[in-house]
């Protein structure tokens, strides 16, 4: 199966680039890591590799 980013930004309800750890959504503040056990680690990877790519590129 191909990752995609439209599939991780779907199954994760956000868009992952937009992300900010020190901006949370929830009113308790918990631990928003938790949010990120619903990836496989395939789409983990596919996140990491993404942003390597465009961090070298630029």
């Amino acid at each position: 199966m191909m990752v995609t980013l439209e599939e991780i930004n779907k199954k994760l309800g956000f868009n992952i680039f937009d992300y900010d750890p020190k901006v949370s959504d929830y009113e308790d503040d918990t631990d928003t890591e938790i949010i990120f056990d619903v990836l496989t680690d395939e789409e983990v990877n596919f996140i990491i590799d993404y942003k390597l790519k465009n961090k070298l590129n630029k």
